[in-house]
């Protein structure tokens, strides 16, 4: 139970001196204690904490007694000093190793029992990639050869395998060692190659458990192989044997080795760049792969291959198979590609201009299944989005960004609300169309600056906190404070009627003395503030005044970055002229008020939020350039769509009554009949949630 209850600690952080005592009781412990559930629990407990012994402590206590278990004659207690002996890599050098244990490590290698020989190959695994490479070839392989022959311990053979993958790996491209790599490491890579292939080719549920335990094992550490024997690869002939076994594995029907092949996969595009045709399918069949740990691994890794493939001949494979994870059933999938989506797009998009960049849209077009996640995924699309606006084509931006970081923003928690703030001001600063970058910032003002909630006013503030560290002065002086009736500019919010709104431009304004200082309105705002019948708002308005009376002019560090910004916006922008009446822009989403589904308990701030119930059509290519098309049925709908569907079923109720009216007979007349009662009044539509 003690044990126990020490592994949440061992497992965090701890000061030097309680890991010392830890590992001091874990040493009485296991010293009265030759076997059993107790000296198992004590010696797990004591490899964990060894990172974070003091290396003095290190030397004095463990060593002397790993060196007495390991001559011990119990199997518990040499299996210990086994698995120790892969703990001291980060607490010892090379050299420390060698001469402290290095002459137990190789009597273990050689121990009459199978599970102290597979213990001490999992720690030479560990070991082998800090120590020389001559050390490992004389005194590890020769006993690390025996152990990949033996047969009857296939757990042995596992160890013995990880052991040589992982140190050929951590040492290849030292020229002194090629040797090795090409007689003994190639030989035995490919003939481990043929063996997979075969078993990988049959139906695994079928084989013997030993034989899928090395499938297994060898899916896990084909990357390592792989990368460490390409240079000595000889010919076509020999590539296509190793990549014919990465095919076998990712359409065999063992999850755990699909998995394994996610992993692995941009270590082997990294190795194999001049034979990617051969790699044709691999990125399609693991990203529509039945098991979700296969699908989640490859989009933790999306983005290397974004970078290593992105330019080949499979970057359409490559695009489409990003869109499949981005609308992928399983949020876990979802998620796992969107946290380094920026990259993924940047690496897609770099050195491209808009028009090669066009067979990316489908990637856009999966964005709005993302947003109907929970709010943290929402907060973490619209940063990523804010990441990746430099990488997006200007007509993407304006046909699928903007509008759904508006609606997201509208429809979900006030963290949310401040990400997508930030995403649009990017917006706005990578838009080169100067007619399209200010019909978004109108209606901007319209919905948010103007807006008839007071979180879409704070909003629109949070929005100018960040343009303040992306924009030139003159241009957020041109955007966010321009001259408007409606009360639609920053400093005009110091008339705002709720006090969160002018305490939140309270907080805002030092930094507006930069690009605003020679604003008249800037004093008024302040003197308003300053004299707020909110107390909190005066208080934090008079730091601010302070702050302002005090400002002695920008630095010339300041104007040299405002030079910079405003001589890059000047390049950029581009001032249409078109003819023939009104250029027609794509309609944006409103700031009206989303539906009373607010937690007055949420800390977060309200809105939407949670998690939402989604159902998809099962995603489909149409073809290696098809897009990929999915279908929500359940989801936040679009007001256009509400108000249509909400006018057809009062149009229905309409004809329903008039068909109804017109079949009825005509009652017989009644003399003197009574009034009528009043009709029950009309239940509401549940359209009517939505404010229609």
């Amino acid at each position: 139970a003690a044990a126990e209850a020490f592994h949440q600690v061992v497992n965090t952080k701890v000061p030097q001196e309680i890991a010392k005592k830890i590992c001091i009781a874990a040493l009485r412990i296991i010293q009265k204690s030759d076997s059993g559930l107790v000296f198992d629990a004590w010696g797990e407990l004591l490899s964990i904490i060894l990172p974070q012994v003091n290396r003095n402590d290190v030397l004095n206590l463990i060593i002397p007694a790993m060196k007495q278990s390991a001559a011990s004659n119990t199997v518990e207690s040499r299996r210990l000093a086994a698995r120790m002996f892969g703990a001291l890599t980060d607490a010892l050098t090379a050299e420390e190793l060698h001469s402290k244990f290095l002459a137990q490590a190789e009597k273990l290698c050689a121990d009459e029992d199978p599970s102290v020989r597979a213990m001490i190959g999992q720690s030479v695994s560990l070991v082998g990639r800090k120590m020389p490479f001559q050390t490992f070839q004389t005194s590890f392989w020769p006993h690390l050869q025996k152990m990949l022959d033996d047969k009857a311990n296939i757990r042995v053979k596992a160890a013995a395998m990880r052991a040589l993958a992982k140190t050929v790996e951590a040492h290849r491209g030292e020229p002194q060692n090629n040797q090795f790599y090409q007689k003994t490491l190639l030989p035995l890579f490919m003939a481990e190659c043929v063996n997979a292939t075969g078993v990988a080719s049959t139906d695994l549920r079928k084989v013997d458990d030993d034989t899928y335990l090395m499938l297994e094992i060898f899916s896990e550490l084909y990357g390592h192989f792989i990368v460490a024997a390409a240079p000595f690869i000889p010919d076509d002939d020999a590539w296509s044997t190793v990549l014919d076994t990465l095919l076998r594995m990712v359409t065999c029907n063992g999850p755990t080795v699909r998995q394994w092949c996610s992993f692995n996969l941009p270590a082997i595009a990294f190795v194999s760049q001049d034979k990617l045709t051969k790699l044709g399918g691999v990125v399609q069949a693991l990203s529509t792969d039945g098991d979700i740990e296969t699908k989640a691994t490859l989009g933790a890794a999306f983005h290397e291959l974004a970078r290593l493939l992105g330019k080949s001949s499979l970057r359409n494979e490559v695009i489409c198979g990003l869109g499949q994870l981005m609308i992928d059933r399983n949020s876990q999938v979802r998620v796992s590609v969107l946290d380094h989506l920026n990259e993924s797009i940047k690496y897609l998009a770099d050195g491209l201009d808009e028009k090669e960049m066009r067979d990316m849209d489908q990637i856009y077009g999966t964005l709005e299944t993302v947003s109907q996640d929970s709010w943290r995924t929402q907060q973490s699309l619209a940063e990523q989005l804010e990441l990746a606006m430099p990488h997006i084509p200007s007509d993407m931006i304006c046909k699928f960004v903007a509008p759904l970081l508006l609606s997201m923003a509208r429809d979900s928690t006030h963290l949310v609300r401040k990400s997508c703030m930030y995403a649009l001001v990017m917006v706005l600063r990578y838009v080169p169309d100067v007619k399209r970058r200010d019909h978004i910032m109108k209606h901007y003002r319209k919905e948010w600056a103007a807006g008839e909630v007071y979180w879409a006013r704070v909003a629109f503030l949070d929005g100018a906190t960040a343009a303040l560290d992306v924009l030139s002065y003159k241009l957020f002086r041109e955007l966010f404070q321009v001259p408007d009736d409606r009360g639609a500019n920053v400093l005009q919010m110091a008339n705002d009627p709720v006090a969160n709104v002018r305490l939140r431009l309270a907080v805002l304004l030092p930094g507006l003395q930069a690009p605003l200082y020679k604003d008249p309105n800037l004093k008024k705002a302040v003197d308003k503030l300053v004299n707020d019948p909110d107390r909190e708002v005066k208080k934090i308005a008079k730091a601010s005044k302070v702050a302002i009376d005090g400002f002695a002019g920008h630095s010339q560090e300041a104007l040299r970055e405002d030079k910079k910004r405003e001589n890059a916006e000047k390049s950029f922008f581009i001032a249409s002229k078109k003819k023939g009446g009104d250029e027609k822009h794509e309609a944006l989403p409103s700031a009206s008020r989303p539906a009373d589904n607010t937690n007055p308990n949420d800390p977060t701030g309200g809105g939407f939020g949670g998690n939402r119930s989604i159902s998809f059509q099962s995603p489909t290519h149409t073809g290696t350039q098809g897009p990929v098309s999915t279908e929500v049925t359940e989801s936040k709908i679009s007001s256009g769509l509400i108000q249509d569907a909400f006018r057809k079923e009062q149009q229905s109720m309409a004809e329903a009554q008039r068909v109804a009216a017109e079949q009825k007979p005509a009652p017989a007349p009644v003399p003197e009949a009574p009034a009528a009662p009043p009709p029950p009044p009309q239940k509401q539509s549940c359209l009517a949630c939505f404010g229609f």
